[in-house]
């Protein structure tokens, strides 16, 4: 566990990625027709963000929702690398670049709050529906991949798309 001094500097020094979690749920939220009643896209306390909506009835519509950071924090990081691997390596921009790639790759990972809230979906569904029973086991992996208060799924996460996209910008050739 991580003390909150440590919890407050990590989440001032990686905020573009709380933002981008937020936002990816919000958009995700406006555009499947859940009522979004409140956003904070960041502060300095626990959590550093959040979105307040109605309940989802939808299991479906909760998964995306409760992933959507997943998806849209990752592309990001992947454009986001991609461009800072083929301007200037070792320039203030590129590594400028490369800071906004890691936050938005270690907030990539859905919440701890927003797993809870999934798995409770899930389980209310139970064994009635198919999606149900596939999501559970998917759940239960990402809960145990991303334990509550630390850092490091989240920064070897973002390590792993940076060299993933490393061997993809070279392995194209692409230059901007």
């Amino acid at each position: 566990m991580i003390t909150t001094a440590l919890h407050q500097l990590i989440s001032l020094v990686t905020f573009p990625g709380t933002i981008l979690h937020e936002w990816s749920h919000k958009f995700f939220c406006q555009r499947l027709g859940v009522s979004v009643q409140k956003v904070c896209y960041f502060r300095l306390g626990n959590p550093s963000g959040y979105v307040i909506h109605d309940p989802i009835k939808h299991l479906g519509k909760a998964l995306v929702v409760a992933t959507a950071p997943l998806l849209i924090n990752t592309s990001v990081s992947i454009v986001i690398f991609a461009i800072a691997l083929t301007i200037s390596p070792y320039s203030s921009f590129s590594l400028a670049l490369c800071w906004l790639g890691i936050s938005s790759a270690m907030h990539s990972f859905p919440s701890t709050h927003d797993l809870e809230s999934l798995y409770l979906n899930a389980k209310r569904l139970g064994v009635r529906r198919p999606l149900a029973l596939l999501s559970l086991p998917m759940l239960w992996l990402i809960r145990t991949l991303r334990p509550r208060d630390t850092i490091w799924p989240g920064l070897v996460y973002a390590m792993v798309v940076l060299i993933f996209t490393a061997f993809l910008v070279k392995a194209k050739g692409l230059t901007f």
